[in-house]
């Protein structure tokens, strides 16, 4: 990956401001600590996904995929956890983990598509990375080459 550089980002409140699809309604009871405000019949409508649901990481999934495809990203057919673009023979690619992506490519398109991200999603920089999914990631910014090394785990 010659001339390439990374940016690894954590997108912040994830889980917590996604809306449910098709105007789902989704209850739950209410929490211990809550129970003396509320009578014991309660159940508390949910207005939006909360940290820790399903529901709340395949919305977010899919409010990331929407915005791949504003920023003219594909899809890889076999890894839905990665995109894709080429722009004028260069090729810009986003992993996501969770909550975290990792965007690489050539400097000035990938600090473009850091901003369009970070325009549609609240996103902190967490700096070089140095290790990703299990595996070393050994960046050399100076040549601009990025190299991903899983180690051999010993049993």
């Amino acid at each position: 990956m010659a001339s390439w550089v990374t940016a690894f980002f954590d997108v912040k409140g994830t889980f917590l401001n996604e809306r449910f699809k098709n105007n789902k309604q989704l209850y739950m009871t209410v929490p211990w600590g809550s129970k003396k405000h509320y009578p014991d019949d309660v159940l508390l409508l949910l207005l939006c996904t909360i940290y820790g649901l399903k529901q709340a990481a395949i919305q977010f999934w899919r409010e990331l995929q929407r915005a791949f495809k504003f920023m003219k990203f594909k899809r890889n057919k076999t890894d839905p956890y990665l995109s894709f673009r080429w722009v004028d023979g260069y090729l810009m690619i986003w992993i996501m983990w969770v909550d975290d992506c990792l965007c690489a490519g050539p400097p000035d398109l990938m600090e473009k598509s850091k901003k369009e991200m970070s325009s549609m999603f609240e996103c902190e920089e967490l700096g070089k990375m140095q290790e990703y999914v299990g595996c070393n990631v050994d960046q050399d910014d100076d040549v601009g080459k990025i190299k991903l090394i899983q180690p051999i785990l010993l049993q």
